[in-house]
């Protein structure tokens, strides 16, 4: 009789040890989701703070302050004065957003992570030694970071230049 007992408490005792192996496992499953998911919600909105570009090499992309985005362009060699600042829409879409775009991966940028997002939108007047005519720079901020950035002159028939041209 006591052997019977024994065998039927090992039989109760390894059902209980395969019921809660199985809960560990669960929940070590869910767990690690949730860390892949914490991990891919930080990566997607988390904006770069510094970007690459043959030309150049590493520059910073900070932006929140008045005296970062200046300092921005001061890495270009320019000086900045702002000119004004609005809220904008990063386009979504279509074929001038693609060749946008393609000006910006030259540059060590890429706004396809922003597309559709609102950024604010900043204009400077620029200034350069040996510089003859004014010109002028879009900036554009996002989570205070720079995502994009082009130089024009403003006439009817201006170009966007990259920020190496300049």
């Amino acid at each position: 009789m006591f052997l019977l007992s024994y065998f039927k408490k090992t039989e109760k005792s390894k059902e209980h040890r395969g019921k809660s192996f199985s809960f560990l496992l669960v929940f070590l499953i869910a767990l690690a989701a949730a860390l892949f998911a914490i991990w891919a919600v930080y990566r997607v909105n988390t904006v770069p703070s510094k970007a690459y570009c043959e030309g150049l090499g590493e520059y910073s992309l900070l932006a929140s302050t008045d005296i970062e985005r200046e300092g921005f362009f001061a890495q270009f060699g320019f000086t900045a004065e702002s000119v004004c600042h609005s809220l904008v829409r990063i386009p979504s879409q279509g074929e001038v957003f693609e060749e946008y775009n393609a000006l910006q991966k030259a540059q060590g940028l890429d706004l396809k992570p922003y597309m559709g997002k609102q950024a604010h939108q900043y204009i400077f007047s620029l200034k350069k030694d040996g510089q003859e005519s004014p010109l002028y720079a879009v900036l554009f901020v996002y989570r205070d970071r720079v995502v994009a950035v082009h130089i024009t002159d403003y006439t009817p028939n201006g170009m966007y230049l990259s920020i190496l041209e300049g």
